[in-house]
C-alpha cells in the first residue's frame, strides 16, 4: 500500500496503520480533492503521528504543507510559484493557494538599461529588491531591466550558473560547484564580505559552455584575447577580485581565476567592476577581457569614466549587448 500510484493509501495514517514500521518518505495516497486520483506526498513521523506533508506543489492536489520548502519533494520543483497549504499537514488542501516562492534566479544584469551596477552601486549590498516579479523561470530571460530577487540574500547552495544572454536568448553558461564552506552563505554576503580574491567555486566544465561562444561568434578580434571571463574560460569562480592584471586599487564583484590576458595595468573584466590605473578610472557593470587604448570590445553601455580618457570607447570597440543572469540549482538546459 502506498508504494505506487495504483495502490494508494487513504492517507499517511492509513499507511502507518498497515505498515507500523514506515519511515519518512514519499508515498501515494488518495487525493483529498478528487477521490478518483492518487497523489504523491511526503509522509513524515511527527511525534506519535504519521503526517502528510504534501507533494511538490505543482498542483493544488499536491500542495505543500506549511510553506514553500515544507518537504523534500518540494525541493525538486524548479518553479518559483507553488501551491502551498498553510496548515501543518496537507490532509485537506481546500485552502491551499498559489504562492510566490524563492526563485532560482538571484540576479540579472541588463547592460543597456539606465542603471550601472558597478562596484560602488548599492545594488550589491542593500536588501532592497529590484523587479522581483520578473524573476520567475518563465519571465527572467526576456526581462529588459535588472532583477534582484530574495534568493540573492539566502544560502547560495551547492551549485550555481552564470548565463550570458543576447536579446533574451542564451549564448552559453558557466556552471560552478560551490565549495562546502561557502554554501550556507548568500551570494550577497560573499560579494560584500571577506578577503580579496576568494575562490568560492570550481567550474563544472562538463555542464558549462565550450568552444568559447562569445569569442567565437561575437568578439572583435584584436588586442588582448577578447574572452568572456565566464563563458569562454575554464577559470574557477572568484568574488571580490582585487587588482586584476596588475591594476591599482581595482575591484570586481564577480570574476574568475583565468589569467590568459592579464599582463599590463590597463586590463579589466568581470561583473560589477571599478578599474583604476595610472590616473584612469572606469566603473562598469560587465565587461569581457578588455584593454585600452585601443579597446576592441565592450558589453552594453552601462559604464562610466570618472577619471582619464574614455577608455571604454577608444578604438571604436564592438558593442555586444550581452546580459548576465546568475541562478541557483542549474538545470540541464543550456
Amino acid at each position: 500500500m502506498g508504494f505506487n500510484e495504483a495502490t494508494p493509501g487513504d492517507n499517511c495514517a492509513h499507511i502507518k496503520k498497515a505498515r507500523p514500521q514506515s519511515v519518512d518518505g514519499a508515498h501515494w495516497i488518495v487525493s483529498s480533492t478528487d477521490k478518483s486520483k492518487s497523489v504523491k506526498v511526503w509522509c513524515q513521523n511527527v511525534k506519535s503521528a504519521y503526517e502528510n506533508m504534501g507533494g511538490d506543489g505543482s498542483t493544488k492536489m499536491s500542495a505543500i504543507a506549511g510553506g514553500c520548502e515544507g518537504n523534500p519533494l518540494a525541493g525538486g520543483n524548479p518553479s518559483s510559484k507553488r501551491w502551498v497549504d498553510p496548515d501543518d499537514n496537507a490532509d485537506n488542501v481546500d485552502n491551499a493557494a498559489l504562492k510566490q516562492c524563492e526563485t532560482r534566479l538571484m540576479i540579472k544584469l541588463v547592460t543597456t538599461d539606465s542603471d550601472t551596477r558597478d562596484w560602488d552601486n548599492k545594488f550589491w549590498s542593500s536588501d532592497g529588491l529590484v523587479n522581483e516579479a520578473d524573476a520567475n523561470d518563465d519571465l527572467w530571460e526576456k526581462a529588459e531591466s535588472d532583477i534582484k530577487a530574495t534568493s540573492f540574500m539566502t544560502p547560495i547552495g551547492a551549485t550555481i550558473e552564470i548565463v550570458g544572454l543576447i536579446r533574451g536568448v542564451s549564448i552559453g553558461r558557466a556552471v560552478y560547484n560551490i565549495k562546502p564552506e561557502f554554501r550556507k552563505r548568500s551570494l550577497q554576503y560573499l560579494v560584500n564580505h571577506g578577503g580579496a580574491n576568494m575562490v568560492i567555486g570550481t567550474r563544472d566544465n562538463k555542464r558549462s559552455a565550450t568552444n568559447k561562444p562569445y569569442y567565437g561568434r561575437y568578439a572583435k578580434k584584436g588586442g588582448v584575447a577578447a574572452f568572456d571571463m565566464f563563458l569562454d574560460t575554464a577559470g574557477d569562480l572568484m568574488v571580490r577580485q582585487r587588482n586584476y592584471g596588475g591594476s591599482q586599487n581595482s575591484w570586481t564583484r564577480l570574476s574568475t581565476t583565468d589569467r590568459s590576458a592579464t599582463s599590463g595595468c590597463h586590463r579589466y573584466s568581470g561583473i560589477g567592476g571599478d578599474h583604476y590605473c595610472s590616473g584612469w578610472r572606469l566603473q562598469y557593470e560587465a565587461m569581457p577581457i578588455i584593454s585600452y587604448c585601443y579597446a576592441y570590445n565592450r558589453y552594453g553601455n552601462n559604464h562610466k569614466n570618472t577619471k582619464g580618457g574614455s577608455n571604454a570607447q577608444c578604438g571604436s570597440p564592438r558593442q555586444v549587448n550581452l546580459d548576465f543572469a546568475i541562478l541557483k540549482n542549474p538545470t540541464d538546459k543550456k
